[in-house]
């Protein structure tokens, strides 16, 4: 804390996270400052209520003289603050939804006078509506300078409420090493001495951990080292990495420019590999292969030109960060669908989806400098999607792309152009809600969900438009792959070059193109029927663990009045079977009632009354045996 302002007197801390490393790192540098303790950790939920519970009721009872029926901490000479992980539970469970959250909800619901500080590494405008909903008193992001974690703390100790006004773009985690995060002293500032210090201590520490874990590393590379030693030597290179951790943060000097032989990947040869991609990328006329930019390259493309255009943007900017964190994690498909993008191989599919973001938002731009309206909009939708759809299948082939035949070479794009037709009809012009979408992001019209009208930015809205922006995205990138598997499916540089390699043999590929027709059938024949008839539309959402299928509500009628064919047959089945069901499973039900009755209450007493009197009928016999042989006995 700085010395301008009065510390809060005998600061108790609360630390709860799942993250060992994380939570002993912070530890260690919280029982570093003055007049500040740990007043317990815990890595669950149930864990920490039970342990904040008995210290604040131990507390209370030892410095009051009044019993209370709270276990609050009203004026004392100790301060308790709760600091927890938004991300709580994730990292024991990675599939259940964030614990944090919940745990802080449920944590000011029993104690609201406890300060609660919720820490992560990223924040989705959704989490940060529920937090200020919950009244929780302060968010930090999890690599901030040790401090500003000491301002945040002094602040909301204060009384102060510390959460962000807007959602920043974050970087990727791999980049957050080789991208400033913090500034640079100012020109003409002094840096003081202590600091430099600190600095030159963790740069020369740093080195020798990393020095040390390139020889451990080494010997974990050797393949004789086996049994104990290895065991010795891997936990050796955990204590390495964590004492690194430590070192970096403890002796961090965020106001310090940081040398180059500490983050090896310095900002110079970043903007030079990102510039080479740029310029790649505007060429269009090679192909994919020497245009596919490396894995950490055009990550930090996407989070330059998204960063740049989407700081403080609002909505706009919070849903199209949160969908570029989603799509760096995993793109797995759970949805028990197939999907035409399941063929790509998981670095194209990530890529493409890239694509689609970029020029989603390029789209948006262009409307709003077109100044169109949104009865325009609507007006044009089927035009608007055939515009996204050829600026991504131009950037993500190329313009120019070619790929050589046994008789000619073929230009992809415009093959796939004379396509767009066909992907239009049955992918883009079913996307549901895309104008609305649009509108909403483009004029901040309210959202509609389940027939109840929003504004922008409210959690609702916030979270129907999240779900919409998210099957737009996987609608677009499959609406690209569609056409390039009816025309180039079995051109070998396509399959080479795209394709998963699991998926690249022509006994495969067919397999796959006989998957996706039988689920154009049945979507077309059962299950758009079925939803339109359950009010509902089905979307395909990201998440961290993949690609979802969900459900939401939606009025159809028009749609159900204009069916004919045997999708009204399978309507019109469903509505009799919702009709009958109910009757048959009481007639069913009465049937078997009277059919047990009759088992139990009358064969099986009378099966048993014969049974008894069978067995009353030996045991009458074996009476008379035993007396004649007592009679026999005593004649003798």
């Amino acid at each position: 804390m700085t010395a301008q302002s009065q510390p809060q007197p005998n600061i108790a801390v609360f630390l709860i996270d799942d993250d060992f490393i994380f939570r002993t790192g912070l530890r260690v540098w919280l029982t570093q400052q003055p007049q500040i303790k740990i007043a317990g950790e815990a890595d669950r939920e149930r864990t920490a209520l039970t342990l904040i519970e008995q210290t604040l009721k131990k507390d209370r009872l030892n410095s009051s003289t009044d019993s209370t029926q709270t276990a609050e901490p009203e004026e004392s000479e100790t301060v308790y603050v709760a600091i927890a992980n938004l991300s709580l539970g994730q990292t024991l469970t990675p599939a259940a939804p964030i614990g944090g959250a919940q745990f802080a909800e449920t944590l000011k619901r029993r104690y609201p006078n406890l300060p609660v500080l919720m820490f992560a590494s990223t924040l989705d405008a959704l989490a940060l509506e529920h937090l200020r909903q919950i009244s929780v008193n302060g968010f930090i992001h999890k690599s901030a300078p040790p401090d500003e974690w000491l301002r945040v703390l002094q602040r909301i100790l204060a009384g102060e409420t510390v959460l962000p006004d807007a959602i920043t773009f974050p970087l990727p985690p791999s980049l957050e090493s080789s991208s400033s995060t913090v500034p640079a002293t100012p020109k003409g500032a002094i840096a003081r001495p202590f600091a430099l210090l600190r600095r030159n201590l963790r740069q020369s520490g740093v080195r020798q951990i990393e020095a040390a874990l390139t020889d451990l590393t080494s010997q974990l590379n050797h393949p004789r080292l086996e049994g104990l030693d290895r065991f010795v030597v891997e936990g050796r290179h955990r204590e390495l990495r964590t004492a690194r951790w430590l070192v970096r943060h403890v002796l961090a000097t965020p106001h310090l420019p940081e040398d180059e032989d500490e983050h090896p990947s310095s900002k110079s040869a970043f903007r030079a590999e990102s510039e080479d991609n740029r310029q790649a990328r505007l060429s269009r006329g090679q192909s994919p292969t020497q245009l596919e930019p490396n894995p950490e390259g055009d990550r930090q493309e996407a989070g330059e030109t998204v960063g740049g255009a989407l700081v403080g943007a609002g909505v706009e900017a919070t849903l199209f960060n949160g969908a570029m964190t989603k799509i760096r994690s995993n793109l797995t498909n759970h949805s028990g669908i197939v999907l035409e993008m399941d063929i790509l191989h998981p670095d194209k599919k990530q890529q493409l989806l890239y694509v689609v973001v970029r020029q989603l938002m390029e789209l948006l731009e262009d409307l709003k400098l077109a100044q169109i309206t949104s009865e325009q909009l609507f007006q044009r939708r089927s035009l608007v999607l055939r515009d996204l759809w050829q600026r991504v299948a131009e950037e993500f082939f190329g313009r120019y792309y070619a790929v050589p035949t046994e008789t000619s070479t073929i230009e992809v794009v415009s093959v796939l152009s004379d396509e767009v037709e066909t992907a239009q009809a049955s992918i883009l012009n079913s996307i549901p809600y895309s104008m609305e979408l649009l509108t909403h992001l483009l004029f901040r019209e309210p959202l509609q969900v389940n027939s109840v009208a929003y504004a922008p930015g409210t959690a609702e809205a916030m979270m129907r438009a999240e779900q919409l922006l998210d099957h737009l995205i996987v609608q677009v990138g499959n609406s690209i792959v569609q056409p390039l598997l009816n025309q180039l499916g079995d051109v070998e540089e396509i399959k080479q070059t795209f394709y998963d390699r699991s998926l690249i043999s022509s006994r495969e590929i067919t397999r796959f193109r006989n998957m996706l027709s039988w689920r154009y059938r049945t979507d077309e024949l059962v299950q758009i029927p079925t939803l339109i008839f359950e009010s509902k539309y089905r979307l395909f959402t990201l998440s961290g663990g993949g690609i979802r299928a969900i459900a939401i509500y939606a009025p159809r009628h028009e749609e159900l009045e204009t069916l004919e064919g045997f999708p009204f047959l399978v309507t019109l089945a469903l509505e009799i079977r919702d009709a009958v069901a109910p009757q048959l499973r009481s007639v069913v039900s009465w049937v078997g009632s009277g059919f047990i009755y009759v088992l139990t209450d009358v064969l099986g007493r009378g099966i048993g009354l014969i049974v008894r009197g069978v067995i009353k009928g030996i045991g009458s016999a074996w009476q008379d045996v035993r007396l004649s042989r007592d009679a026999d006995q005593r004649r003798l």
